[in-house]
């Protein structure tokens, strides 16, 4: 199950309810028995105005959540140079985009999701996940259904992953074989759903497309800390922060056959990544969300090694997501 060990010498306190992100501790900074909207943010947070610099709509945008502020930074995609901010809720945590490079924030705090379009910082949409602890989504690229990933449960029971027909509408809700955390979801080119979790015989499970059920896949590779989980235009990826690595797999019916690894040096806690893919739909870089060091950055991929480019984003950055 994915817990925060955020080195931000903040110190961390027992929350009402356990809330963390991918996870299932407390969050940094947070107030014992305060609420959603009682989070470290402060009264200020509701104050602030999302923005985006107007030229800069119209180019590829990176998108990074910052928990320590409750904000959603946006940055071009060229230079990562910050050119807006959105603030949404209360605690955005997760980041994922749809075939229309709309942004969907997962808010963890009050469990819900927000849509953005490119460019925009005023919601399209924003849909409640009655159904436990939001903390990652992904977007069907051939029908637009929205799967979210909530890691726990209500009142701590085992989590489940509802998904949301055409991106709307009262959402289905599923679980996994043996899958007691879930972790992250993913949807690969022809709309089969993934997740990663805990629990279970298996860290990975799959809903092939137009099936009712989750199946158990069985991986010929250990993986130490399985957590956030992409498709990179032909394997699916996973990232383990038990050593900073992302493990790529091939699925073929019920198992996932490792195909390499991508070890990413330099990182400190690897939380969320995202592709930067070329026009053949291939993934050419990852970019990771790293809070531990409070840094964005991006590798070759699959090659991993030493990052190729970096940021300081010390707020604590979990999440990212690149929009075209």
């Amino acid at each position: 199950m994915w817990k925060p060990a955020i080195s931000s010498g903040l110190v961390l306190v027992a929350a009402a309810v356990a809330l963390a992100g991918c996870g299932v501790g407390t969050r940094p900074n947070e107030q014992a028995g305060g609420g959603a909207q009682s989070s470290a943010l402060g009264p200020s947070h509701a104050q602030r105005r999302s923005y985006i610099n107007f030229n800069a709509k119209n180019s590829e945008l990176l998108y990074v959540t910052e928990i320590f502020t409750g904000a959603v930074d946006i940055d071009l995609g060229s230079t990562w140079s910050k050119v807006g901010d959105i603030y949404p809720s209360v605690n955005p945590f997760s980041l994922c985009v749809d075939a229309a490079q709309d942004v969907y924030v997962v808010d963890d705090t009050v469990n819900q999701v927000s849509e953005y379009a490119h460019g925009g910082v005023v919601p399209i949409k924003t849909l409640t996940d009655h159904q436990g602890n939001a903390t990652a989504c992904a977007v069907n690229p051939s029908n637009d259904d929205l799967a979210v990933a909530n890691n726990q449960g209500p009142s701590y029971a085992p989590g489940n992953v509802i998904l949301y027909r055409g991106g709307k509408g009262s959402p289905i809700k599923y679980t996994a074989p043996g899958f007691v955390y879930y972790n992250s979801v993913a949807y690969d080119l022809s709309g089969d759903l993934f997740v990663s979790g805990a629990g279970g015989a298996s860290p990975l499970a799959e809903l092939p497309m137009g099936q009712k059920q989750f199946e158990t896949l069985s991986l010929n590779q250990t993986l130490g800390d399985p957590q956030s989980i992409a498709w990179d235009g032909t394997f699916l990826a996973i990232a383990d922060r038990s050593n900073n690595s992302i493990s790529r797999f091939r699925i073929s019916g019920t198992k996932a056959v490792f195909k390499g690894q991508a070890q990413l040096y330099g990182v400190d806690e690897l939380y969320e990544f995202c592709f930067a893919m070329n026009k053949s739909g291939k993934a050419t870089a990852v970019i990771t969300a790293d809070p531990g060091s409070g840094t964005v950055a991006k590798w070759d991929y699959p090659a991993g090694g030493t990052p190729t480019q970096s940021i300081s984003a010390s707020n604590g950055p979990t999440g990212v997501a690149l929009s075209e």
